[in-house]
């Protein structure tokens, strides 16, 4: 799983964001002393401390898609001649 991972990051490192949680000392000596090539592999790693920080991130991010999807309905929709 976690060589899937690291390929999934080295593959897709502008476009791709990785969500891991746990403590930011748990990640740093199990995943990334277990698979130390993931850890070069990604673009960046930042550690949250508040969980109503993640929830607005993921909120966020949720809402960027649905944007992205309204918005690509729309032109779909436009482009259809309708």
């Amino acid at each position: 799983m976690l060589s899937l991972l690291a390929d999934a990051a080295e593959k897709s490192r502008e476009s791709i964001s990785i969500f891991l949680t746990g403590a930011k000392e748990e990640i740093e000596a199990k995943l990334f002393a277990h698979t130390p090539a993931l850890r070069s592999r990604l673009k960046e790693v930042t550690y949250f401390y508040s969980d109503l920080f993640i929830l607005l991130v993921l909120i966020f991010i949720i809402t960027s898609f649905i944007i992205i999807i309204i918005i690509r309905m729309i032109a779909l929709h436009l482009s259809d001649g309708r």
